[in-house]
């Protein structure tokens, strides 16, 4: 069981990482920074971090963990009933929850290294999941990924608008309209 001081202390990291990402690109952030904001020392910081790289690593694992986790809850079923809307239902009422922190890490100046990561992470969640061996299916995987992405990303910054569950219900239902298979 991890000590309760160990959780409270990543998580003052964790916080000051997020806070100087809304106002600066990642590489620009040093651990100084984070230290004096967190208000802890830098050997602290090493004790759980080796670099800033590592702690911004830690934060994209814990939401790629949570959304493959709702992912793994609701896709098998999505692909039985031939219902993706609980799917993208719950996905976007996760994301809306996390959505300061995801608008941050979606922006201009951190997306390439967020996104990205993320895409393949559940790329190769799809890929296995449906053992796709042929091409085709491959490469529909990878379209749906970065489109839904693409989706989100935009409702995040506001180019789409509507509520978690509009946006849910409106992916779902055009996932039904175009993944089903007959």
């Amino acid at each position: 069981m991890t000590d309760r001081r160990v959780n409270r202390t990543k998580r003052q990291i964790k916080k000051a990482l997020i806070n100087l990402l809304s106002k600066k690109a990642l590489s620009r952030i040093t651990v100084s920074e984070i230290t004096e904001l967190a208000d802890i020392g830098r050997g602290t910081f090493y004790t759980h971090y080796q670099d800033i790289y590592d702690l911004y690593h830690s934060l994209i694992n814990e939401l790629a963990k949570d959304l493959l986790d709702i992912f793994s809850r609701y896709y098998s079923q999505a692909t039985k009933d031939n219902n993706f809307i609980p799917l993208f239902q719950a996905l976007s009422d996760y994301i809306s929850t996390q959505q300061d922190i995801l608008t941050m890490l979606a922006s201009k100046q951190n997306s390439e290294l967020t996104i990205s990561y993320l895409q393949d992470r559940f790329k190769h969640e799809l890929v296995n999941y449906d053992n796709s061996n042929g091409l085709e299916q491959i490469i529909g995987n990878i379209y749906g990924v970065a489109g839904i992405f693409g989706i989100f990303i935009d409702w995040l910054q506001g180019k789409i608008k509507a509520s978690p569950e509009e946006l849910g219900e409106a992916i779902g239902k055009f996932a039904n309209k175009y993944w089903v298979m007959d």
